[in-house]
C-alpha cells in the first residue's frame, strides 16, 4: 500500500481505495482476500463498463454489446429524420453514428448479426427518416420505359444510369457499414 501513497504524493493523483478495484481471470477467494486486504480495493467482476466500452473476457457477444447499440438506436429515433434531406441523414450518421462504431471498433469486433441489425436500422434512417421503417426507393415503370423504347442511344443510357445507381448505393452502404 506503501507503494501507491508514493506513487500519489510524487504524480499528484492520489488513489481512491473506495472507488479503485481489481480484477483477476480465476483467482480462488482464498487468493483474493489478501490482495483486497493488503492494497484495500475491491474485488470487482466482469464484465463491466469503462470510459463507456464495456470489458469482458473471451470474444464479445451480443448480449455485452446491446447498451452501445441500443444508444445508437435511441440517438437515431430522437432526430428528427423526416426533417432532414437524405444528404442530411448520411452526414449525421457519418459524423455521430459512425465516431461510435468507431470508438469501440478499435477494442472489439462486433458480431455479425449486431453489426448487420445496426446496418439495417441506419439504413432505413437515411432512407425513411425513421428506424423502424423501411423505405423502397423504386423507379416509376414510365422512366424505365421511356429508356427501353428507343434505340442504342437509350441503351447505353440505361447503362449508364445503373452504373451510376450502383455506385450510389455501393458509397452510400460502404458510408454507413464500414467507418
Amino acid at each position: 500500500m506503501k507503494l501507491f501513497v508514493d506513487s500519489g504524493e510524487y504524480s499528484g493523483q492520489i488513489i481512491d481505495n473506495g472507488k479503485s478495484k481489481f480484477y483477476t481471470s480465476s483467482l480462488s477467494m482464498s487468493r483474493q482476500a489478501p490482495i483486497a486486504s493488503l492494497t484495500g480495493f475491491c474485488y470487482g467482476i466482469l464484465p463491466f463498463v469503462y470510459l463507456g466500452v464495456p470489458l469482458f473476457k473471451d470474444k464479445p457477444k451480443a448480449l455485452y454489446l446491446k447498451p452501445i447499440f441500443d444508444k445508437i438506436s435511441v440517438k437515431l429515433g430522437a432526430w428528427k429524420g423526416k426533417i432532414l434531406s437524405i444528404m442530411g441523414r448520411v452526414q449525421l450518421v457519418n459524423d455521430v453514428i459512425s465516431s461510435i462504431k468507431v470508438y469501440t471498433f478499435h477494442v472489439y469486433k462486433w458480431p455479425k448479426g449486431l453489426f448487420n441489425e445496426h446496418s439495417k436500422i441506419i439504413r432505413n434512417f437515411i432512407w425513411s427518416g425513421d428506424v423502424f421503417y423501411r423505405k423502397i426507393c423504386i423507379v416509376s415503370y414510365s422512366l424505365s420505359v421511356l429508356f427501353l423504347s428507343s434505340s442504342t442511344v437509350s441503351f447505353l443510357l440505361l447503362l449508364l444510369m445503373f452504373i451510376i445507381l450502383y455506385f450510389y448505393c455501393y458509397c452510400l452502404s460502404s458510408c454507413c457499414s464500414s467507418t
